[in-house]
């Protein structure tokens, strides 16, 4: 007997499915209730952690903004357009009107929203978090739901409902808005293929959807164009974003700038503005006109360098697609230290991804009209990534799209294996061609970007923020340090990794300043000479440079403040512990000198350098010392290595030119006094030397 061939024959339209019946919605329910018990354990977790209701960078931002908005704290009205997401904020507003400023209110009514990802563990994630995806998810769901069932009463009011919808999701996340004319297709195309309606009539409903859809997004852009005379959409941050994910520092994923000092968005927006300011030499620029600019720059950048790009583009689809949950403002590593649950459940993006990609594929190819739908949400999160950066929540909302797909592939399968429905000829490569091009993009391992997502920076994150005054509270108290510093004893190598001695140190200067306890400036002078044996140059070791800039330069000015107080003055061993870190910049090295005690000097200096070996000012005392000694060849290799080491100080560059000029090279004298004024302008010292020393 031959083989029987594989039919040709297309494939039928499906049959309709039975319209859900009581044991349906029965089962829909238990679902629901399931996943809002597992959502109430995880917040509970969280809550009941030494984390309590602590927000970071953006949900901060947030929730300050909701009780601004609401009245419930005093704040200045914004000048100008909104930075970013203008949208949560009021809705934030809305919840604390009905159930209080609490933040376990909002994220109550994130749990009703983001249930409809039932195991799904980002999506417990994100609405344990102070942030827009589980809104976002929800609105996008609600509006596909009404898409699908467009045809059963009133076509164009569920479309237009179905518009407004993402209207108001754009408003939380803008985002959203590269998905409006990728829907109003979809919707066009199934009412062709689908419903054989003329293109005329098709049309028409593509317009009603896109019409509702853009009305929200519009009439607030416009408004806050009226008002102050801004023209931005939805929110100012496009083109910083845009710089970000396509600029000389771009990396694919979210990386602070180099003239970031904090990353938190208040820091962002004067930072961004202020360097367009800076750049373009208008101090007039708007934030809106900062926006284009820095869009201009990206563009530019892509422009100059387009292979360089182009690798960038390659490496933003691979992360896109890749298992690990970029973080933006904290990490799910740790968020599940706090969460057995979460720890426990380990569905995550990289699963949805390695199903929902060939379950689409095989939707597609079976029922292009409904796959469109899917589809277009998933291309408008690939290309938010693609236009700006990879971030899990920017991506999150493909998680809806990958989980029909996943859905169909599971329930394609189960048909095939009860012989109900079969595999027709092409289907099966199709899948294995998806699969070989997905699961590896999925597996992929990035060791330098897990780094860059260490839960270090988010332990310090959350440390700070306990010990920081917050509106409508009061100013953090003992208990408030105590229960910041506990949190950072919880963080991988406590006593002896960077960020933390870092955090500990802003933690415990902050807490001696509020707090007559002599343990917490021992604490905090014991942290910074401990922190002051780590070379805290940029690019060097496993930390970004945006912690590593800041680091060196904020620890010499926590010594200075704790020198000043009255419990570190009143303690000789105190005060000489921050006077060898630097508190008053080693001056002590221009008493004996003047004294002509070199010899004490050079004591004084290795003794300084026992507790701080690495910053660039003590090396260059130690380079002066040394040419005060008579050893120039020796000396002059110090104040170099000063001035190759950060901060980019001039101290190395001024010592360098006075022996110099002293010795009557004046041309070399005058390169250096003109490279300490590269590093700092306002050098008096430079100045001095380059009027003494003709040209």
């Amino acid at each position: 007997m031959g083989s029987k061939k594989a039919s040709t024959k297309p494939r039928e339209p499906e049959p309709p499915r039975p319209l859900p019946d009581a044991g349906y919605y029965s089962a829909l329910a238990i679902i629901a209730l399931f996943a809002l018990t597992i959502r109430a354990i995880h917040t509970l977790s969280l809550l009941r952690s030494p984390l309590g209701t602590t927000l970071v960078e953006d949900a901060a931002y947030y929730h300050a903004e909701a009780l601004r908005i609401g009245g419930l704290v005093a704040g200045a009205t914004p000048s100008g357009p909104t930075f970013m997401n203008l949208g949560y904020p009021y809705a934030l507003a809305a919840i604390y009107a009905v159930l209080g400023p609490q933040v376990g209110a909002a994220l109550a009514v994130q749990a009703l929203a983001g249930a409809l990802s039932a195991i799904y563990a980002p999506a417990i994630f994100y609405d344990g978090l102070l942030l827009t995806p589980a809104l976002v998810n929800a609105a996008l769901a609600g509006a596909l739901a009404l898409i699908a069932y467009q045809d059963k009463r009133a076509p164009h009011l569920r479309l237009a409902a179905a518009g407004l919808l993402l209207g108001a999701a754009a408003l939380v996340r803008a985002n959203v808005l590269l998905a409006i004319p990728l829907l109003a297709v979809a919707v066009a195309g199934w009412a062709i293929k689908v419903l054989h309606h003329a293109r005329g009539k098709a049309l028409r409903r593509a317009v009603v959807f896109t019409v509702a859809a853009m009305a929200l997004p519009v009439l607030v852009s416009a408004g806050i164009g009226i008002r102050h005379g801004e023209w931005v959409p939805v929110s100012a941050n496009g083109g910083m974003n845009f710089w970000v994910g396509n600029g000389p520092e771009a990396t694919g994923v979210y990386t602070p700038a180099s003239f970031l000092r904090d990353v938190n968005p208040a820091a962002e927006e004067h930072a961004y503005l202020d360097e367009a300011r800076h750049r373009t030499g208008n101090a007039a620029l708007t934030l809106a006109g900062a926006s284009r600019y820095w869009l201009r720059e990206g563009l530019a950048e892509a422009a100059q360098a387009p292979s360089r790009w182009l690798s960038l583009e390659g490496r933003k689809l691979v992360l896109f697609w890749n298992a690990f949950e970029v973080n933006t403002n904290v990490s799910l590593a740790f968020i599940r230290r706090f969460s057995p649950l979460l720890a426990w459940l380990q569905t995550g993006y990289g699963l949805l991804a390695i199903l929902g990609a060939p379950g689409l594929t095989l939707l597609a190819l079976r029922l292009p009209a409904r796959a469109a739908y899917p589809l277009a949400i998933l291309a408008a999160a690939a290309a938010t990534a693609l236009l700006f950066f990879v971030s899990g929540e920017y991506r999150h909302p493909a998680s809806l799209a990958l989980a029909i797909g996943a859905a169909y592939l599971v329930m394609a399968i189960i048909d095939a294996g009860q012989k109900t429905t079969h595999f027709e000829r092409g289907e099966l490569p199709a899948l294995v061609i998806t699969s070989v091009v997905i699961v590896p993009m999925a597996l992929w391992s990035f060791p330098p970007l897990r780094a860059g997502c260490d839960p270090r920076y988010d332990f310090a994150n959350a440390a700070r923020e306990m010990a920081s005054r917050h509106p409508g509270s009061p100013l953090p108290g003992r208990a408030e340090f105590d229960r910041a510093l506990a949190l950072l004893d919880r963080a991988p190598d406590a006593n002896r990794d960077p960020v933390i001695l870092d955090t500990r140190a802003a933690v415990e200067t902050a807490a001696a300043a509020a707090v007559e306890d002599r343990r917490y400036p021992a604490a905090a002078l014991r942290d910074l000479e401990a922190l002051a044996k780590y070379d805290l140059t940029p690019g060097r070791g496993n930390y970004s440079d945006a912690f590593l800039r800041r680091a060196a330069l904020d620890l010499r000015a926590r010594a200075r403040m704790l020198a000043a107080m009255p419990a570190v003055r009143d303690d000789p061993a105190l005060s000489r512990s921050a006077d060898l870190l630097g508190a008053n910049g080693w001056r002590r090295v221009d008493v004996f000198l003047r004294a002509g005690d070199v010899n004490g000097a050079s004591a004084y200096v290795d003794d300084a350098l026992v507790h701080a070996p690495h910053d660039p000012d003590l090396m260059a005392e130690k380079g002066r010392v040394l040419l005060h000694a008579g050893r120039e060849q020796d000396g002059l290799a110090w104040l170099e290595r000063s001035c190759n080491t950060w901060p980019d100080t001039p101290r190395c560059a001024v010592y360098a030119a006075e022996w110099l000029g002293a010795r009557g090279r004046a041309a070399e004298a005058r390169q250096m006094a003109q490279e300490a004024l590269r590093r700092d302008p306002g050098s008096r010292e430079a100045r001095a030397i380059l009027d003494r020393i003709p040209g």
